[in-house]
């Protein structure tokens, strides 16, 4: 992978750069999102608009994409997208990969990735068979399968008609005017972070002439001569492949040298918009002036195109659901402590206060998260404590593994660790289990701290 600063150099000649944006997915994300699309990428960069749809969405969300559009390509639903790989490569393909969840998610299968306890007592991963077959978790498969459908809609226009395509997804919010990139053949550019470990798959910007060698990734992976390297396969803890780690590995093998430029784009949602907005989709308050409605799912990615945009310093991040509630020391009380929601000195409120120790304050806090409907309350928390912490540890807990609703599943996980933290006695016995890190956002952000160990 290389940076540059020729993300903003002009065409070669000087010529005008005639670029595409394609809208590949499910259209989520609600209006700010799509005007962030208009605001900051198509009028800067004079870019014609192309969006993948399914005649299957709902007409209020796809009016404004296709009124804005000068291409309207569709695509149907599929319950199995493997019957639609069929089409696209042909059966008997399955007997090229393997199947698992991610990279292959949107499947159905009747073969499944999971964790069983050997006889040493250690956990191991291994193949389980399962009836009646189900839909591998997670949306590689989908993805795999829309950018053929895009290709073949690139190939179908007027020779000439763009040099520069940008693959990007309706759920990204643009927090100002998107790199002047200029991709040559060789080239593929994407935004700096969240890469998972190869180059991440929601925003990529490439020359219209190379579009066959970036989007053919799903032949490249069924034609049985591509399979993992055997180091991904067989090492300890081992995760299966996903979809970032094998686009770094067709890039490689199809001679695409990955560029990044400076992050401008995060993944949003309008709470209002009906998609799913808990923990583990658009889980996460993004604090930008004014706006109440927009949440983030991925904090750090946020905190980075904000920090292009604005400032290294005046970066902004999106708070977790449950750190979004804080205590901090009263100065006007000895033993009084704050109850105080939102991160930075602009959007701190004051929603309670109590009088005693830290475990007083941590209680009161757990019964305004709970009151607010932001946690469950104590005996739904410790009736799926158990289950959940299975879900976590093998990390199916807001993937869709074993968990169709996963937002549920991390708002219980979350419940169950804050239940304990206000009441420690309630605390279950889980003794030999292994732990889940906890993630808290970063005392700076707050404009104020909260107390050591709130």
């Amino acid at each position: 992978m290389a940076t540059s600063r020729d993300a903003e150099s002009p065409a070669p000649g000087g010529t005008a750069t005639r670029r595409l944006v394609v809208v590949m997915g499910g259209l989520r994300g609600g209006e700010q999102t799509r005007q962030s699309l208009v605001r900051h990428v198509l009028e800067p960069l004079g870019a014609h608009l192309a969006v993948l749809v399914s005649p299957g969405e709902l007409v209020q969300k796809r009016r404004p994409w296709e009124q804005a559009a000068q291409h309207v390509w569709r695509v149907d639903e599929y319950n199995d997208w493997g019957q639609f790989i069929d089409r696209l490569v042909g059966h008997g393909w399955r007997r090229n990969v393997s199947l698992a969840q991610n990279l292959w998610g949107g499947v159905w299968t009747d073969r499944w990735l999971g964790t069983s306890t050997g006889p040493d007592g250690k956990l191991s991963w291994e193949e389980v068979r399962v009836a009646p077959a189900r839909r591998l978790s997670g949306s590689g498969a989908i993805l795999l399968a829309l950018r053929m459908v895009v290709l073949s809609h690139l190939r179908a226009l007027p020779t000439g008609a763009y040099d520069q395509v940008i693959l990007t997804r309706s759920d990204l919010y643009h927090d100002c005017t998107h790199a002047r990139i200029v991709a040559q053949p060789d080239e593929l550019w994407a935004p700096s972070g969240e890469w998972s470990g190869g180059v991440t798959d929601r925003h990529h910007v490439f020359a219209f002439a190379s579009a066959g060698r970036v989007l053919s990734l799903l032949p490249w992976l069924t034609d049985g001569t591509h399979r993992e390297p055997s180091s991904l396969q067989t090492r300890p803890g081992r995760r299966d492949l996903n979809l970032e780690q094998a686009l770094k590995l067709h890039a490689d093998a199809v001679g695409l040298r990955i560029r990044a430029f400076p992050r401008s784009m995060f993944v949003a949602g309008d709470k209002r918009a009906g998609d799913r907005s808990w923990w583990g989709f658009y889980g996460f308050p993004a604090m930008l002036e004014g706006n109440t409605t927009l949440w983030c799912k991925y904090p750090r990615e946020m905190l980075e195109a904000t920090r292009t945009c604005r400032g290294r310093r005046h970066g902004i991040g999106c708070a977790r659901p449950t750190a979004d509630f804080w205590l901090q020391r009263d100065a006007a009380r000895k033993d009084g402590w704050l109850l105080k929601r939102g991160l930075g000195h602009a959007f701190q409120d004051v929603i309670g206060a109590a009088r005693g120790n830290i475990s007083t304050a941590r209680r009161a806090r757990y019964a305004a998260l709970v009151a607010h409907g932001d946690l469950f309350d104590a005996p739904d928390a410790l009736a799926h404590a158990r289950d959940v912490r299975q879900l976590m540890r093998t990390g199916r807990c807001g993937s869709g593994g074993g968990d169709t609703d996963g937002h549920l599943c991390r708002k219980r996980y979350w419940s169950y660790r804050m239940l304990v933290r206000a009441h420690p006695e309630r605390a279950l016995d889980m003794r030999g289990e292994d732990t889940v890190s906890e993630t808290k956002p970063s005392a700076a952000r707050r404009g104020g701290g909260p107390a050591r160990g709130s």
